[in-house]
């Protein structure tokens, strides 16, 4: 399998998200390891990882602060790379930053924060009055026809908003939503699985013309919610990332330090654990249910799911 290579080459942005890893105590030891703002540096790993890929990510803080953003961009298309992740929080996507990414449209998938369709939520989320501009980006990339996958990070500011903010974005053209969970320092903004899936479980299967995939929730805790879990199980965001730093890491080890150290021991022995089907059981699945949840897990049951 080809791997995903990501870049951070920024950690700096025009938003101020409540649930975002720049607010965490390890962020200096965080980034670190992968925060690369040489882009002589970049280019000389995406020379090098060409050879085993041709997928690569733009992601931070805000990709789009970075000054050699294009010259990283065109670099990139110019040696093997025809997948290109961007990740951005759409705030400097005007008329004229349009024009400048079209050159390079049929390789970005385009990943835009829209934490809600709600403008005073949004504002609450972001800390931030980018609304106006956000909505005006995303409507000028479906007009351009790029692919976009707007992200909607569940959190419990949001998370009964979501049908609202799911017809708001497909009334504007939007295809696909992907839902993110994120585990924060501040446990008010976390929301349990017991109240939000029931609610994801809805909107995915009332609106079945959106493609839908949901990241950051272990498969083991969705045999209530068939629909979830099929799409659950369609990609896991680790399965497929190789995270690039001036020291070279992996993926699950570059959040190593908020990640919780503690497994459960039934993880080893699970099939999605062991075929990295599954991104191991992070702090966010102990704090929001504890390990008493998962304390009777009939994991020949799990394997056997695994095996379909």
């Amino acid at each position: 399998m080809k791997k995903n290579i990501v870049f951070i080459p920024t950690d700096v942005c025009q938003n101020n998200c409540v649930y975002c890893l720049n607010k965490e105590p390890d962020k200096v030891r965080l980034f670190d390891d992968v925060l690369i703002r040489d882009s002589s540096l970049i280019c000389k790993y995406i020379k090098i990882f060409s050879k085993y890929t041709n997928e690569m990510s733009l992601t931070g803080f805000e990709p789009t602060l970075y000054k050699d953003l294009f010259k990283i961009i065109n670099f990139a298309v110019n040696n093997g790379m025809d997948f290109i992740n961007f990740h951005t929080n759409g705030v400097v996507i005007n008329e004229e930053y349009i024009k400048r990414l079209l050159p390079y449209k049929k390789y970005l998938k385009v990943f835009i924060s829209i934490p809600s369709a709600e403008e005073k939520i949004y504002n609450k989320i972001t800390r931030s009055r980018n609304f106006d501009k956000v909505f005006e980006a995303l409507k000028l990339l479906i007009k351009n026809d790029f692919m976009i996958f707007p992200n909607l990070v569940v959190c419990s500011l949001n998370y009964k908003n979501i049908e609202n903010t799911v017809v708001i974005l497909k009334d504007i053209g939007v295809k696909r939503v992907l839902f993110l969970y994120v585990d924060t320092i501040n446990p008010d903004l976390n929301v349990s699985y017991s109240e939000s899936l029931p609610i994801l479980e809805k909107v995915i299967g009332k609106y079945s013309d959106i493609k839908f995939q949901a990241f950051d929730i272990p498969p083991c805790i969705l045999d209530d919610y068939p629909i979830l879990k099929k799409i659950r199980l369609s990609k896991c965001p680790t399965n497929n990332e190789l995270s690039i730093g001036e020291k070279v890491c992996i993926t699950k080890e570059q959040y190593s330090p908020i990640m919780c150290k503690t497994l459960l021991d039934i993880c080893p022995k699970c099939l999605y654990y062991k075929n990295k089907k599954c991104a191991g059981m992070i702090s966010a699945y102990l704090k929001v249910y504890g390990k008493e949840y998962f304390k009777d897990l009939d994991i020949n049951k799990i394997n056997k799911d695994y095996q379909k």
